[in-house]
């Protein structure tokens, strides 16, 4: 299997990345770099991500994150 993942980085608050993963299966933000790779590690391990307000199929406009 595999799997491609869109990180689009919007800021970098508190030491921390914040920001938005992009999968086939839709869009999520993350507000830190723990948190991204958790939900990378679900997406991997279960083929479903952990993530609240999870919007499938959602497009990203950049300007506005």
């Amino acid at each position: 299997m595999e799997l491609t993942f869109k990180i689009t980085i919007s800021a970098d608050a508190h030491h921390s990345w914040q920001g938005v993963l992009q999968t086939e299966s839709g869009v999520c933000s993350f507000d830190s770099e723990l948190e991204l790779l958790q939900k990378m590690a679900t997406q991997i391990d279960a083929g479903e991500p952990d993530c609240t307000g999870w919007k499938k199929d959602a497009c990203i406009d950049n300007t506005s994150i």
